[in-house]
């Protein structure tokens, strides 16, 4: 899913570990800056240095956003991956003068829009590919997602062993490197796709709230 940009929005979120484990996890925005002493983690969403800012806070309260369009090639697309990657709270597509909108909603209620001008091309913002141009290889989306490493840990111990070493192949956590679903898919005989599954079987443990 490439992100064509947007500008800086900050949103209220209960969990800083969690909004990680939502905005780099399953939306895939790389963690840009992470402080922890002030309740905040900034996230880049495609090729601008403006990006998305969560702080800890009341969702809904003053002076916060608690709704951000990313514009994307192919909505519809970028709707399945993201959940494919874990995300629970995915709207079904709706159509609009431009284009197409599915909303992603973190679990603290903030949406991202994620927003297409396949109606209008004009309008779109140039990107790497057109929106008849074929899903993301896995060449560029080769590193899992950013998860802090103590709950990654923790939410490994809910799956099998074998889904443990895979896991811990896949993030890095047995040699200090990442490596691509094919990557571990070899190492372990299996699928990139099995790879994926366990994958965002993960994710969605990470996200069930306590």
């Amino acid at each position: 899913m490439d992100i064509l940009g947007i500008d800086s929005v900050r949103l209220a979120v209960g969990d800083l570990d969690a909004a990680v484990v939502h905005y780099g996890g399953a939306l895939g925005l790389p963690l840009r800056l992470r402080q922890d002493e002030a309740g905040t983690a900034v996230f880049s969403a495609g090729p601008d240095t403006r990006g998305i800012i969560v702080r800890i806070g009341t969702p809904g309260g003053s002076g916060f956003v608690t709704r951000v369009w990313l514009e994307v090639a192919d909505a519809r697309a970028a709707g399945e991956e993201v959940r494919s990657r874990g995300a629970s709270h995915v709207s079904a597509p709706i159509q609009t003068d431009t284009g197409w909108i599915v909303e992603v909603a973190d679990p603290w209620g903030n949406v991202a829009g994620l927003t297409d001008y396949s109606r209008r091309p004009e309008l779109r913002r140039p990107g790497p590919r057109s929106q008849d141009a074929p899903a993301a290889s896995e060449s560029e989306h080769p590193h899992p997602p950013a998860i802090p490493e103590a709950l990654l840990t923790e939410a490994l111990e809910t799956l099998s062993t074998r889904e443990q070493e895979m896991l811990r192949y896949r993030f890095g956590l047995k040699d200090g490197a990442p490596h691509t679903l094919d990557e571990t898919g070899r190492a372990f005989r299996v699928t990139r796709e099995r790879v994926r599954q366990v994958e965002t079987k993960l994710i969605r443990q990470l996200q069930q709230p306590e």
